[in-house]
């Protein structure tokens, strides 16, 4: 059977933990920094729309490695989109990552997990400015039925943290559990005094765990290594 190649990665690909505005830390995934061809392919693919640009960055997603994460079996919820802006670009890149990110470690997909009920004035607002509005500008609404579920969030880019940030706020809310998010690219700012290098160790493990005993291992080293490097998160 054929196989997609998975793209190679910089050196910034991988899972590092982050922390977010809201004091929370989270387990990140980014092919790399929003620069150079994958942001220039971003910006093509939300702003074209490019149809072609956005399956080469869903292409990127082939590098994520196992880890604990998946071991866990998370509902994948991709980051919804303000409709009035949905309507103008006709592609929500965040909802095509999520179908890929499902489909090739073969994990549940809820569209609608997360929905945005009313437009947000950061949405129009460019990073500095968001910097400087702080997090609590952003508000999402998670559905009751990802109560007591993990769950994996997808974005296209990670930058100041409060998209995140106000998703695992509405996903609190109906008490699910937030254990990572997917996002093709990260700009974000330094914290002094946090690690630059928490990063997680891989699994070794196909999806799915080859036995019950494998996938409880794997749990027991992910909680174990998400509690340990949380603790000096990356931004």
């Amino acid at each position: 059977m054929f196989r997609r190649r998975p793209p190679a990665h910089s050196l910034h690909a991988g899972w590092r933990a982050a922390a977010l505005p809201g004091g929370q830390s989270i387990w990140v995934w980014a092919a790399g920094p929003y620069a150079g061809e994958i942001g220039a392919t971003i910006r093509r693919a939300k702003f074209g729309p490019d149809w072609v640009a956005a399956q080469a960055l869903r292409r990127q997603l082939l590098g994520i490695h196992c880890s604990g994460i998946f071991t866990l079996r998370p509902t994948v919820v991709p980051i919804p989109s303000d409709p009035r802006r949905l309507g103008l670009r006709g592609l929500h890149l965040p909802v095509l990552l999520a179908k890929t990110v499902s489909r090739d470690h073969r994990l549940p997909l809820d569209r609608l997990g997360l929905l945005k009920p009313h437009a947000s004035p950061s949405q129009a607002q460019s990073r500095p400015e968001r910097l400087v509005t702080g997090p609590g500008s952003l508000r999402f609404e998670a559905h009751p039925r990802l109560s007591g579920r993990p769950v994996l969030l997808v974005d296209d880019v990670f930058t100041t943290g409060q998209t995140l940030d106000a998703a695992v706020e509405a996903l609190n809310r109906v008490g699910s559990w937030p254990v990572g998010a997917v996002v093709l690219a990260h700009q974000a700012r330094r914290t002094p005094g946090r690690s630059s290098h928490t990063k997680m160790t891989p699994c070794p493990s196909p999806n799915p765990p080859a036995s019950p005993l494998f996938r409880l291992r794997s749990i027991f080293m992910w909680c174990w290594s998400s509690q340990k490097s949380l603790q000096t998160p990356e931004t």
